[in-house]
């Protein structure tokens, strides 16, 4: 489930909460997944982002993993945008530092009917 709100006309806070069935090398589990998120406009077509999510768990009995990350991204035309991202995880089962680049791409929605 995702949400957003907008704060002002550049800035917006956002979250979401996930729920996945897991597996590992011996067993399924579920692990929820949530997310607090501060973005803001930059320019036409460029923002800016700050985040911390974390996971209940990262193992069936594990403890749970905190990360935060900050990034940047660029719309191309309505229905792409283009971002990059750095990371740290806060807590140690959490990955140290990474980077990430990413793509997403809008289509409509065809619903059968």
């Amino acid at each position: 489930m995702a949400w957003g709100r907008s704060l002002t006309r550049r800035l917006a806070l956002s979250g979401n909460l996930n729920v996945a069935s897991v597996s590992d090398a011996r067993e399924r589990f579920r692990q929820w997944a949530t997310s607090l998120s501060v973005g803001y406009d930059l320019s036409e077509g460029w923002g800016t982002y700050a985040e911390v999510y974390g996971l209940n768990r990262t193992t069936p009995a594990g403890p749970s993993a905190i990360t935060a990350n900050a990034g940047v991204s660029r719309s191309v035309g309505r229905n792409i945008q283009l971002d990059a991202e750095v990371g740290r995880g806060l807590t140690r089962q959490a990955a140290d530092w990474f980077v990430g680049f990413g793509i997403a791409v809008r289509r409509p929605l065809k619903l059968i009917s």
